[in-house]
């Protein structure tokens, strides 16, 4: 597989520190449980989008978005939705996007209103994962029912090309360079699509790493980390396809994503932060260009099925649904951070 397949995912983050209790890490300095922003309604979180410029959390919940502010937890409305899941909002086209499972569709919305802008049948089952490539000025939709990924115009909604997939399709990334990755978690690889031509390019194995779910990318070093249900995180050179680097995670439905950390000597370059739904998020951290270690594993509450990073105030967001829906957040503890 040739040219570079890095991501658009990125999150810049000033400080890495480790943690401790209520959430503890194995290397000494700390994060903490902050506040909890509860949820209207009954049924399971499926997806967070975090608009850090406006300060808006999108929260998919069940039979409709909770808008949330994101400093305070405040409601500033909601949108009706057919189980809700993955949302997207594109900056500089006044557009949001959210995909309805129960309707086989994606709503077109304004985030300065959050009024419905249209509604756009895909003629695909049970669209989940949403991804918006800056290069390709793009929508795709993954729609696992159907083994598809949909390509839509975000200025306009409207369908722009299909592309049919092997397996069980999960969370997708794009780099922002022309590719997209796909995760097909029963056949161990990670599609790549041309997100011009909109064709199928090939495969990437996730070597002994089984059931790849989450995606996240390193947008300069161009790794991309897959994270799996088996309990492992496979580091793949997305140059040449080759997976150079496992390390051990929880087992489970696990959620991620990149950040770098721009500290001083002896600070982290970047990492990797991966969540369980069994409770525990793993830190993956970046010691050379090809070398990753594991960097300290935070007790998280169970159930936590989506993530959102917050790259004003460091927060990571966690989505809970059981016993009761709610967004928490974790917080790191140390205010020495280098912007």
């Amino acid at each position: 597989m040739s040219n570079m397949y890095i991501m658009a995912a990125t999150i810049l983050l000033a400080a890495l520190p480790e943690v401790a209790s209520p959430a503890t890490a194995q290397n000494g300095a700390a994060w903490h449980l902050g506040a909890e922003y509860k949820l209207h309604g009954a049924g399971a979180v499926a997806n967070l989008w975090l608009d850090a410029s406006s300060r808006r959390l999108y929260v998919a919940h069940s039979d409709q978005v909770e808008v949330l502010n994101a400093d305070s937890g405040r409601s500033e409305g909601s949108m009706p939705a057919h189980d809700a899941a993955g949302i997207v909002v594109v900056d500089n086209t006044s557009r949001g996007f959210f995909a309805n499972r129960g309707s086989d569709a994606v709503t077109v919305f304004n985030p300065a209103t959050l009024a419905a802008i249209r509604t756009v049948p895909l003629q695909a089952k049970n669209p989940e994962s949403l991804v918006f490539d800056s290069d390709a000025q793009r929508i795709f939709v993954i729609a696992p029912g159907s083994g598809e990924v949909i390509a839509l115009n975000p200025h306009s909604g409207e369908i722009e090309g299909r592309i049919a997939l092997k397996g069980h399709l999960r969370q997708a990334v794009s780099d922002g360079m022309g590719s997209l990755f796909v995760a097909a978690q029963d056949l161990n690889l990670i599609h790549v699509v041309d997100t011009h031509s909109l064709k199928f390019l090939g495969d990437f194995p996730s070597g002994d790493a089984d059931g790849p779910v989450s995606l996240a990318i390193d947008p300069f070093g161009r790794r991309l980390f897959v994270a799996c249900s088996g309990g492992k995180l496979a580091v793949i050179d997305t140059d040449i396809g080759f997976t150079f680097e496992e390390l051990p995670i929880a087992a489970g439905d696990p959620d991620s994503f990149f950040t770098f950390s721009p500290q001083g000597k002896g600070g982290w370059k970047g990492a990797d932060f991966v969540a369980g739904d069994a409770g525990t998020l793993t830190l993956i951290q970046m010691n050379a260009f090809i070398r990753y270690s594991e960097g300290g594993n935070v007790s998280i509450p169970r159930g936590v099925r989506a993530l959102a990073y917050d790259s004003k105030t460091h927060r990571i967001f966690l989505s809970v649904s059981a016993p009761h829906p709610e967004v928490l957040t974790l917080v790191p503890a140390s205010s020495e951070v280098t912007q």
